[in-house]
């Protein structure tokens, strides 16, 4: 087995049931040298699980979504070499007030330390996590901040880290209708892993069945050679 196909088959099997910070984390140890990818901002870990996705299957990606307005179901392309992946900052300063808040970005550790936790609680919670200090104190809670100054700070995550929401603009041929859509990279690059996997594997089994070679025989062999023997033993 080649060592890529290894490593696909590795994540295949580690594969986290959709939990996108686990795969992301497991991606990014196997195919990157990123030494605590727990610890990216999530643009940041987005934009290095693209370049791995570009590496692995090219830069084209085919969507499928609805038109909101006009409701007709389209498949249209996407490269990936057209998004654009602007520098962030992790942390910021918001004002509000006279109220100044010190703040970082999110990460996949953020995540992860909250996973389960039910929706109204996790904002607060990463905000929480997110929070430095307050009028330079940092043991402040983000009790102590405004809900008017909280959702600035919302905002202000959102534009610091503007990769960590990556969108592709969409137009439907039926209506002329506009919108964005939003790409989840990660589950993507999961979902086209488990295709290749599916397929390398279930060429494993025809060819084992048909010829007594192991797995570890069929998956050294390339590609070329392997379709060869499929075509010769399937006529």
């Amino acid at each position: 087995m080649s060592s890529l196909d290894a490593s696909l088959v590795s994540v295949w099997e580690k594969d986290h049931d959709g939990a996108t910070s686990d795969n992301a984390i497991l991606l990014l140890k196997m195919f990157t040298d990123a030494g605590s990818p727990e610890s990216l901002s999530i643009g940041e870990r987005d934009r290095l699980v693209t370049d791995i996705r570009k590496a692995l299957f090219g830069s084209k990606i085919k969507g499928f979504d609805t038109c909101p307005k006009c409701k007709v179901d389209l498949v249209f392309d996407i490269d990936l070499n057209d998004l654009d992946f602007r520098s962030s900052s992790e942390k910021f300063i918001c004002y509000d007030e006279g109220v100044r808040a010190e703040m970082r970005t999110v990460t996949s550790q953020d995540i992860l330390d909250l996973k389960g936790m039910d929706t109204a609680r996790r904002c607060e919670a990463l905000l929480q996590k997110c929070l430095i200090s307050v009028n330079g104190n940092t043991s402040a809670d983000i009790s102590n901040i405004s809900p008017n100054h909280s959702s600035k700070i919302q905002d202000m995550i959102e534009e610091r880290d503007s990769n960590s929401l990556i969108h592709a603009n969409q137009v439907c041929a039926s209506c002329g209708n506009n919108w964005s859509v939003v790409l989840d990279i990660v589950s993507l690059l999961v979902e086209d892993i488990n295709v290749y996997v599916n397929q390398r594997l279930s060429e494993v089994c025809q060819l084992a069945k048909l010829s007594g070679w192991t797995e570890t025989e069929i998956l050294a062999m390339t590609d070329k050679k392997r379709e060869f023997y499929l075509e010769q033993m399937n006529e």
